[in-house]
C-alpha cells in the first residue's frame, strides 16, 4: 500500500531515476481474484530541487500517460507522454493567472535552486488529475474527457520515471517529447496505493519544509515571500502576553522571537516540546506535557514550554531535525550540551527521573512527586517509541530508572501503570531485554500485579509488559516463573473473567511465558491454565485477535510439553481451535496459530476428538 524512499541522490543531465514498485503493489479484482494490469487509484510525492531552471519543459514526474513538467518562470505544466500539442492537455506558460490574481494571489510556482515538495493524485477512473505542490493545489486547465486525453492508469509494468523522467526510447527512435534531462537533487519518494486527501498530503508536505503565512498560503521552505500576500517569510509567531498559554496553566509558550529569552536562560532547566497541530503523535502527547506544566509551575528553576514548529524558524544549532513532536530538555547552565541529536534530553529526563526516585523532591508532597514522575514516564513511553530515542533511552540507565519508580512507589497504581507503559516500549530486543532482567524489571511487574490485585488496570497493563519482557528471552521467561509470574497471570484471569481486554493480554503473556520453556508450561496446566484459555476463547468468541492469542498459547503450550497437549486434548482444547478456525476463515493470523495448535495435538486423545468434527477433511 505503501513504499517509501528517503535519501540523497544526484541526477546528471544524462541520467533518470525510475521507481520500481515491487510485486506485492498491484490492484486485484474483489470479485474474480485476478490481478488487474492497471492501477488506477494512487499517488506520487517528491521532495526535488533543481539547480537552474531550463528555457525548454524541465520533467518532475511520468506517471499514468502524463509528464509532470516545470517552465522557466517556475510554473508548473501538463502534457501527455506523446508530446502532442493538440491532445487536450494545455499548459500553465501559455495561461496568464487569471484565476489566482481575481483572488488576490499569485500561481504555486518552482524557485530555482530551492526544496520543492510535489504530489500527484491520480483517480483514474473518474479521469480526475490532482497535483500539490508545497501544500496548495496547483490549477490545471487540463480537459481529461478529450477522447485523445489518457487514462491516467499505472502501466503493468509498474514503472514511475521520476525527475528526468520522460522514458528512455528504444533504440534508433526519435524521442517525440521534446524534454531533455537537467541536473536535479531527490530527497524523497513516497508511492501511496490510495488517492491522498488534503490532510493525508499536508501530513507529507509539512514536516519536509513548508511554512504557513499568516494570510494562509503555504510555501517551499526555501521561499522567502508569500506567494499569495508578497509578505516576508515569517520567522516568529506572535509572542503572546506573559510567554503563558491561557488555556493551560504553567505551559510557557515559546516563539523565535523568545527562545533566546526563555530557553537559553542559564538558570532553569527548560523542558521545550517543538510539535505541530497537524502532527498525530503531538497531538497525543500535548495533554501529558500539558499535566507536567502544571505540576511542575510553582517550581521556580524549571520551565515546561511549547512551541509550534510551523510558524517559528530556529537557528539550526539549536534545531537541526525536521521532526515533529522533537522534545527536547535543555539543562541549566550548559545550554549547548546537545552532542548527539536527542542524547541530552534523554540523559537529563531520566536524571530528573532519577533524582526523584531517591530522595530528591525537594519538600514536595509525595502525592506531587508521583503526579511529576507519572508525566515523565509517560514522555519516556511515548518517545521510545522512535528506536533511535529507545537506544539512547536504554543507554542513558533508562530500564534501571524506571524499575526503580516502580519500587520506590509500589503503593501508587498510576506509578505502576505508567511504569509498565515505558518498560513495554523501552524492553524491545536482546540487550535491553538481558538489561531488564539484571535490574530486576520481571519481579518488579509481578510485586505490582500481586499488590494491585483490585486495580483491572494494573492487572491488563501487567500483564501485556510482562508478556513483552519475556518474550524470546530465556533467561526472563525463568525467571518470572520463579517469582509467581505465572501465578499473577492466572489470578488476573479468573478474576476478570468478564474483561475482554485483559483476557486478550493475558492469553498472549501465557503464551509467551510457555514459549520453549517447558517448566513454565507444566507450571501454567497445574495452575489451571489451560482451562483458563479454552474459557476465554469460548466467552469472546467474536473477537479474532483474543481467538488467535488462544490458539498461539495452546500451539506453545503443546509444543514444549507433551502432558500439556494431552491435557488440551481433554479439555476440549481442539473444539475451541477448530471454532475459531471456523467462525474467522479469512482471519490468516487466526487460521495460522490454529494449524500450529492443531499440529501440536499429537496425542490419541486429541486425534479423537479431532477426528470426531466432520468438518476436519477441510484442515487435512
Amino acid at each position: 500500500k505503501r513504499l517509501r524512499l528517503r535519501h540523497f541522490l544526484r541526477l546528471e543531465h544524462s541520467s533518470r531515476a525510475a521507481l520500481t514498485l515491487p510485486d506485492e503493489v498491484k490492484a486485484v479484482d474483489s470479485s474474480t481474484g485476478a490481478s488487474i494490469p492497471l492501477i488506477d487509484t494512487f499517488s506520487v510525492s517528491l521532495c526535488a530541487r533543481i539547480p537552474s531552471l531550463s528555457p525548454r519543459p524541465t520533467p518532475l514526474l511520468s506517471i499514468a500517460g502524463v509528464i509532470v513538467t516545470v517552465f522557466e518562470s517556475g510554473a508548473i505544466g501538463v502534457q501527455s507522454l506523446s508530446g502532442q500539442a493538440d491532445d487536450g492537455l494545455l499548459d500553465r506558460e501559455d495561461e496568464e493567472d487569471e484565476e489566482d490574481e481575481e483572488e488576490g494571489g499569485k500561481a504555486v510556482r518552482i524557485v530555482s535552486n530551492e526544496w520543492f515538495v510535489l504530489t500527484a493524485v491520480v483517480k483514474a477512473k473518474e479521469r480526475l488529475l490532482t497535483l500539490w505542490l508545497d501544500g496548495s493545489e496547483v490549477p490545471l486547465p487540463i480537459d481529461l474527457s478529450a477522447p485523445s486525453a489518457p487514462t491516467l492508469s499505472l502501466p503493468v509494468d509498474k514503472l514511475i520515471y521520476v525527475m528526468s523522467c520522460a522514458p528512455p526510447a528504444a533504440e534508433g527512435a526519435v524521442d517525440t517529447s521534446g524534454l531533455g534531462g537537467v541536473r536535479s537533487d531527490l530527497r524523497f519518494v513516497q508511492f501511496d496505493a490510495v488517492a491522498m486527501g488534503e490532510g493525508e498530503m499536508l501530513a507529507v508536505h509539512v514536516p519536509m519544509g513548508v511554512w504557513s503565512c499568516p494570510c494562509g498560503a503555504r510555501n517551499g521552505l526555501g521561499h522567502k515571500f508569500c506567494r499569495r500576500c508578497d509578505a516576508e517569510k515569517v520567522k516568529s509567531g506572535v509572542r503572546p502576553e506573559g510567554d503563558c498559554s491561557k488555556e493551560h496553566p504553567g505551559l510557557t509558550v515559546v516563539v523565535a522571537q523568545s527562545f533566546k529569552e526563555i530557553v537559553l536562560d542559564d538558570s532553569k532547566d527548560v523542558f521545550l516540546d517543538v510539535s505541530a497541530d497537524w502532527c498525530g503523535p503531538s497531538v497525543t502527547m500535548f495533554p501529558a506535557l500539558c499535566d507536567l506544566a502544571s505540576l511542575l509551575k510553582d517550581e521556580k528553576d524549571v520551565v515546561v514550554a511549547k512551541m509550534d514548529l510551523d510558524t517559528n524558524e530556529l537557528d539550526r544549532f539549536y534545531l537541526a531535525e525536521t521532526f515533529v513532536p522533537n522534545i527536547k530538555l535543555f539543562p541549566k547552565g550548559n545550554k549547548e550540551d546537545f552532542g548527539e541529536v536527542g542524547m541530552a534530553e534523554c540523559r537529563s529526563l531520566i536524571k530528573h527521573i532519577s533524582e526523584r526516585t531517591s530522595g530528591g523532591g525537594g519538600g514536595q508532597p509525595l502525592n506531587s512527586i508521583v503526579a511529576v514522575l507519572c508525566s515523565e514516564l509517560e514522555v519516556v513511553m511515548i518517545v521510545a517509541r522512535s528506536q533511535a530515542h529507545q537506544c539512547m533511552f536504554v543507554e542513558q540507565g533508562a530500564i534501571e530508572a524506571v524499575t526503580a519508580v516502580m519500587g520506590t512507589y509500589l503503593m501508587f497504581d498510576k506509578a505502576q501503570v505508567c511504569g509498565f507503559k515505558a518498560l513495554i516500549n523501552l524492553c524491545k530486543g536482546e540487550l535491553p531485554k538481558t538489561l531488564s532482567h539484571q535490574c530486576g524489571a520481571v519481579n518488579a511487574v509481578v510485586t505490582a500485579m500481586t499488590e494491585h490485585k483490585e486495580m483491572d488496570e494494573v492487572q491488563e497493563v501487567g500483564c501485556w509488559c510482562l508478556g513483552a519482557l519475556v518474550a524470546a528471552h530465556q533467561e526472563s521467561k525463568q525467571r518470572a516463573g520463579e517469582c509467581g509470574g505465572i501465578d499473577a497471570v492466572c489470578r488476573a484471569l479468573r478474576a476478570y473473567s468478564g474483561h475482554e481486554g485483559l483476557q486478550q493480554v493475558a492469553l498472549w503473556a501465557l503464551g509467551s511465558l510457555a514459549a520453549n520453556a517447558s517448566d513454565n508450561a507444566s507450571q501454567i496446566g497445574k495452575r489451571g491454565g489451560i482451562q483458563l484459555v479454552v474459557n476465554a476463547m469460548r466467552n469472546f468468541s467474536e473477537n479474532p485477535q483474543l481467538q488467535e492469542m488462544g490458539c498461539w498459547a495452546l500451539a506453545n503450550l503443546a509444543a514444549c510439553n507433551a502432558r500439556c497437549a494431552e491435557y488440551i486434548g481433554k479439555k476440549e482444547g481442539p473444539q475451541a481451535i477448530i471454532s475459531a478456525m471456523k467462525q474467522f476463515p479469512k482471519a490468516a493470523n487466526v487460521q495460522y496459530t490454529g494449524v500450529v495448535a492443531l499440529s501440536h495435538l499429537g496425542s490419541d486423545a486429541a486425534i479423537e476428538k479431532l477426528l470426531s468434527f466432520p468438518s476436519f477433511a477441510l484442515f487435512q
